[in-house]
């Protein structure tokens, strides 16, 4: 029954036992009666990118929104990270890039609110590198996204039309 569990201290338990299917459920059953918690949100959002469920992000940006600053930085964090994951796991380059880039916004914006955190410094390091690495990769083979920018606006535009 989902109404044992009637404190917040027993959904965290459920998170940091591992018992996330659970803990999403609690979570769930709490917002769906109080939508407005964006820390419960931030909860599910993290319970949610544990299970590598594709709906954490949507969460975890209730919690970007939060009036609380720790649940704000920590949403952004795991937005960071669900970004990183994303983009490490990608199965074209174009999809990769995109990723990359929104986990260096979420890192960098998770840095301005706090700037000690070590492991956003190292995922904006890794969601960089992994950007460089695209670039160097499509210079290597002749191209470049300018050029492919370029290329793509010159075939849409015409001087006749």
């Amino acid at each position: 029954d989902l109404h044992s569990f009637p404190t917040r201290r027993c959904y965290d338990v459920l998170h940091r036992t591992g018992n996330l299917p659970k803990a999403v459920a609690v979570y769930q059953n709490r917002i769906d009666s109080d939508s407005l918690r964006l820390g419960l949100r931030y909860n599910l959002g993290t319970s949610l990118l544990e299970l590598g469920s594709a709906r954490a992000e949507e969460e975890l940006a209730f919690g970007v929104k939060s009036n609380d600053d720790q649940v704000t930085k920590l949403a952004l964090y795991n937005l960071g990270v669900s970004r990183l994951i994303r983009a490490v796991s990608a199965e074209n380059v174009d999809s990769m890039r995109i990723h990359a880039r929104a986990s260096v916004q979420a890192n960098r914006n998770t840095l301005r609110l706090s700037p000690d955190q070590d492991d956003a410094k190292w995922n904006l390091s890794m969601a960089q590198r992994l950007l460089d690495s695209i670039d160097a990769a499509n210079r290597r083979a002749g191209r470049s996204e300018e050029r492919r920018v370029g290329k793509e606006c010159r075939s849409r535009w015409s001087p006749d039309h």
